[in-house]
């Protein structure tokens, strides 16, 4: 017998004999072909790769190591948040020089006075003029912030040190369907207040990684919904201890400063507080991400192979029932209005 095929046989053996590749060759054997209700998630495309080590992820490690990415990514992650900021920042700035130069200028002033009011009262082409500038400018800043908010999540995700510029570019070919996302989570989070505040929270819960599942995976609007509730299903309470965690963090600090901003008489202090709160909200918001993104990791790590049972209609219905009672509502506010009666 030649040295070649001895070397064959004991190659056999061992991938034989060996109890990882015997647990490979099951489980790829045993998965579900149903493409319906079934999500095969490829091993290229995982985020933790290391499924025995994500298995051991308690609610500890997500928190220790969201805190040491969110230092580690901090100035990244700032960076990104703040890009938003920029447009009602240039609209304050031309608005403060317009103000600034009419009031420095009181003939000009009361030029406008007496030939645009009447009665003490804008015309409509005016409150029309800057109505529609504010919708044009909320508009520009809700797409802005979406797309920031799409590249802090790559950001968090990504395994590579990445910089601003390349993390919006690499956002850049999805932030339009992300912007749509972000959209319908807002607008069935809203829906649900009617029904109290509880079902709110049970779905924000329920949706707290559909950011990071539509980066991650590549899936739609609809489809990234599903799978993160799947994934926070049978891990709901911990999910909710994270969001728990950092709100009692967050909510005390910025209250104190808020009561500052509001209360205080001197300017000064107010100028003071408002900025201080100003860069909490960016801590607290790139950190929540952060815990956002390492939770997914460790969810993810532990089903590859994702069962979606959930149907997109279990969450149409409560909405719909909310938007019935948000017209009651605004009904029984108008009709019952002292202007009215």
């Amino acid at each position: 017998m030649s040295h070649d095929s001895i070397f064959l046989i004991n190659m056999r053996y061992f991938l034989y004999m060996n109890p990882e590749n015997q647990t490979s060759n099951q489980v790829s054997s045993n998965q579900p072909t149903n493409s319906d209700t079934t999500i095969s998630l490829n091993p290229e495309q995982m985020i933790t790769p290391e499924g025995s080590k994500a298995q051991s992820i308690s609610y500890g490690e997500v928190m220790t190591d969201a805190w040491r990415m969110f230092t580690e990514k901090m100035w990244k992650l700032f960076s990104l948040l703040l890009v938003p900021y920029v447009v009602p920042a240039i609209a304050a700035l031309i608005g403060f020089g317009l103000f600034s130069y009419i009031n420095s200028n009181p003939e000009l002033l009361r030029d406008i006075m007496l030939h645009t009011f009447t009665f003490g009262y804008p015309p409509v082409w005016l409150i029309a003029t800057v109505g529609s500038l504010m919708l044009i400018l909320g508009v520009v800043w809700f797409i802005i912030q979406s797309w920031s908010l799409a590249a802090m999540v790559h950001t968090t995700l990504s395994a590579e040190k990445i910089g601003v510029r390349q993390a919006y570019k690499d956002s850049k070919s999805y932030f339009w369907k992300f912007t749509v996302l972000m959209f319908v989570m807002g607008i069935i989070t809203i829906l649900y207040l009617p029904l109290l505040l509880l079902p709110a929270l049970i779905v924000g819960i329920y949706f707290i990684v559909a950011m990071q599942v539509f980066v991650s995976e590549k899936v739609g609007v609809k489809e990234s919904l599903l799978r993160s509730f799947e994934y926070v299903k049978g891990n709901f309470w911990k999910m909710f201890g994270l969001l728990a965690t950092w709100t009692v963090i967050a909510m005390p600090v910025s209250a104190v400063f808020d009561s500052i901003v509001e209360n205080s008489e001197v300017m000064g202090v107010v100028i003071f507080a408002a900025v201080i709160r100003f860069i909490l909200s960016l801590v607290f918001t790139a950190f929540f991400m952060c815990i956002a993104s390492v939770a997914y990791k460790a969810l993810r790590a532990k089903k590859t192979i994702l069962n979606v049972t959930a149907k997109f209609s279990y969450f149409v219905y409560p909405a719909i029932v909310g938007a019935i009672l948000f017209i009651v509502m605004i009904w029984l506010a108008i009709t019952n209005s002292p202007a009215i009666n």
